[in-house]
C-alpha cells in the first residue's frame, strides 16, 4: 500500500463550515452596532465572505473572544473575503492562545509545518503536545505524524503509534488511517492484519478517501475474510467519487477487462477511465488507447485509440509510446509514416520498452530500415536478439566486418562472454578499441589488468586504460591509477611510450570521427 506520511497534508487552506443563522441582511441593530456571531456566521453560510470577513474585522476590534479571533485568523491567514494577511491571522492567533483557545494551537501548528517564511516545526511541535494532552484528536494526529518523521521532535515510532491511537479512538479519520498502516508495515508496534483491516474500515467509513481506497484494495485481494470485489466495487467508486484517481482507474479498468468476476461494462468504464485520465493518470489514458484500438469492449475507434495513447506517450508512459509506434507504422489512426514509426519506437526504448527495442531489431533484420537508420544506431536492437532470432548473429557479423565499430565492440564483449570465443571477442574489442571507440579501450584495459579471458599484461593495460582516460572516461582513470602502484618504472615508462606511440599514429592517420 501507498504510503501518505507526507508533511504536505499540512499546507493551508484551512477553511471549516460554519452553523447555519438568519442572514445578516435581516439584522435590526443599529448600523454602527458590530454585527453579531449569528449574522457572521448567516453570512458564511450564504457565501458572502466579503460580509463575514468585514463583520469578524468589526467583532475583534471591539471584543477579545478567542473564537472571533479564530475566525477571523482563518480568513486573513487563507485570504478569503479580500487578501491574505498571514502576519496579522498569526497575530491573532497568538491573542488566542494566550487565552487558552485550543483550535487555535492547531490552526498556528499547521501553518508553522506548511511551506513558507513562516515555518518553524518545533514551535509547531510544542503547540501540538499542549494540544494533543488536552485530548484534541487533530493535534494528537499530527503530533504523531512528526513523531514518525522525526519532524520538530525526535523521530519515535512509539510515540507516533501511541498518539494516532489515541486520535484515532477518538474517532478522527485521517489517524485511523495511518495507524492502520502502521499495523501493516509493523513501525512503532507488532504486525498485525486484524487491526490493521479494523482502523482501515473505519476510516473509510469517516469518508477518507485514501482509506476507501485501500480498504477496497484489501477486499479485491481477499484479505479481509468474508468479503470480496462486490464490496470492493462499492469502496472504489466511493473514493472515486471523491476525485481519488488511483480509485478511479482501478474501477474502470476492472469494467474495462472484467477482472475479478467483475462484469465487462463499456459506459462506467469510459465513465471512470476518463475520470481518471482527465486527471492526468497516464496508465488511465493507455487503457483508453488500448480499449480503443482493441474494440473488445468499447467500439473500437482508432482515432481516440491514436489520441489518448499519444497524449500517454508525451506523459513519458513506455508501453503508450510503443503501442503508438504500431499505429504509426500500421496507418492507424493515423496515415502510415515508417519514420515516425520508428522514432516513437525510439522513444519508447528510451523509456524502458523491451517491446519496442525488440520491434526495432526485427524491422532491421528485415531490411526494412535499411534507408531509415544507420548500421550503427541498430547495434543494440539486434544484440538483444541475438539469443532469440536466428538471423542477428549474421547481421551483427557483417557490421563488425564493415567496420562498424559499435558492432564490434558488442559483438566482441559477447563473445568474450564465452570461454571458447574469449579470444575472438578480445580481437574484435582490440579492433574497435584501435579505431578509436572508447568504451572499448576501457574493456580491453580493464581486463588485461584481471587475465580474464585474455593474458595479463599491465603494460598493455595501462596503455589503453590511459588512452580511455584522455578522453575523460572516469571509470579508466581510476584503474589505472590503480594499477600503476603495481608497475615497475620501466613497465610505465613503456606503457607510456606506447601511448605516445597511438596518437601520434592516430594524428598521422586520421581514423575519422569517433563513434563512441
Amino acid at each position: 500500500m501507498s504510503s501518505h506520511r507526507s508533511l504536505a497534508r499540512f499546507a493551508l487552506p484551512l477553511i471549516a463550515a460554519l452553523s447555519c443563522s438568519p442572514l445578516w441582511a435581516q439584522q435590526t441593530q443599529s448600523p454602527d452596532s458590530p454585527p453579531t456571531m449569528a449574522q457572521i456566521e448567516a453570512a458564511w453560510q450564504a457565501r458572502d465572505f466579503e460580509a463575514a470577513r468585514a463583520g469578524l474585522a468589526a467583532l475583534a476590534a471591539t471584543t477579545t473572544d478567542p473564537l472571533v479571533q479564530f475566525r477571523y485568523a482563518r480568513m486573513l491567514i487563507d485570504g478569503i473575503g479580500g487578501p491574505r494577511d498571514p502576519a496579522q491571522g498569526m497575530s491573532l492567533l497568538d491573542q488566542a492562545i494566550a487565552q487558552g483557545y485550543v483550535p487555535a494551537q492547531v490552526l498556528q501548528a499547521r501553518v508553522l509545518l506548511s511551506p513558507g517564511p513562516a515555518r518553524n516545526p518545533e514551535r509547531a511541535a510544542a503547540l501540538l503536545s499542549n494540544a494533543a494532552a488536552r485530548g484534541t484528536s487533530e493535534a494528537q494526529y499530527y503530533l504523531g505524524l512528526l513523531h514518525l518523521n522525526g519532524t520538530g521532535v525526535a523521530k519515535d515510532p512509539q510515540a507516533a503509534f501511541n498518539w494516532l491511537l489515541a486520535a484515532s479512538e477518538g474517532q478522527y479519520g485521517p489517524a485511523q488511517l495511518e495507524l492502520a498502516k502502521l499495523y501493516i508495515s509493523g513501525v512503532g508496534t507488532a504486525p498485525n492484519p486484524g487491526q490493521a483491516a479494523y482502523w482501515m474500515q473505519e476510516a473509510a467509513a469517516r469518508n477518507i478517501a485514501e482509506a476507501q481506497f485501500q480498504w477496497a484494495e484489501m477486499l479485491a485481494q481477499g484479505l479481509v475474510q468474508g468479503q470480496a470485489t462486490p464490496d470492493a466495487l462499492d469502496w472504489y467508486a466511493k473514493a472515486g467519487q471523491q476525485g481519488h484517481v488511483l480509485a478511479q482507474r482501478t474501477l474502470g479498468t476492472l469494467y474495462l477487462t472484467g477482472a475479478e468476476g467483475v462484469d465487462p461494462d463499456a459506459t462506467l468504464a469510459v465513465q471512470w477511465l476518463t475520470a481518471a485520465a482527465d486527471a492526468g493518470d497516464v496508465r488511465a489514458m493507455n487503457n483508453l488507447g488500448v480499449a480503443y484500438g482493441t474494440g473488445t469492449v468499447l467500439p473500437q475507434d482508432d482515432a481516440q485509440a491514436f489520441e489518448w495513447l499519444l497524449t500517454a506517450s508525451d506523459e513519458g508512459l513506455a508501453q503508450a509510446s510503443f503501442v503508438l509506434g504500431r499505429m504509426y507504422e500500421a496507418g492507424r489512426g493515423t496515415p502510415a509514416n515508417l519514420d515516425k514509426a520508428v522514432a516513437t519506437y525510439r522513444l519508447a526504448a528510451t523509456q524502458g520498452s523491451q517491446q519496442a527495442m525488440a520491434r526495432l531489431g526485427t524491422l532491421t533484420l528485415a531490411g526494412t530500415l535499411d534507408d531509415v537508420v544507420a548500421p550503427h544506431d541498430a547495434v543494440d536492437w539486434v544484440m538483444a536478439q541475438i539469443d532469440q532470432n536466428d538471423a542477428a548473429l549474421p547481421w551483427m557479423q557483417a557490421q563488425a566486418e564493415a567496420g562498424v565499430r559499435p558492432a564490434q565492440a558488442a559483438l566482441g564483449k559477447w563473445y568474450a562472454s564465452q570461454p571458447a570465443r574469449a579470444a575472438e571477442g578480445y580481437a574484435l574489442i582490440e579492433l574497435a578499441a584501435r579505431a578509436g571507440h572508447v568504451p572499448s579501450q576501457f574493456s580491453l584495459g580493464r581486463a588485461l589488468t584481471t587475465g580474464d579471458g585474455i593474458a595479463l599484461d599491465y603494460v598493455a593495460a595501462h596503455t589503453w586504460l590511459n588512452i580511455a582516460a584522455t578522453s575523460g572516461h572516469e571509470q579508466a582513470i581510476t584503474t589505472r591509477d590503480l594499477i600503476t602502484d603495481l608497475m615497475t618504472p620501466d613497465q610505465l615508462a613503456e606503457a607510456q611510450d606506447a601511448t605516445r606511440a597511438f596518437f601520434e599514429a592516430e594524428r598521422a592517420g586520421p581514423l575519422g570521427a569517433q563513434d563512441n
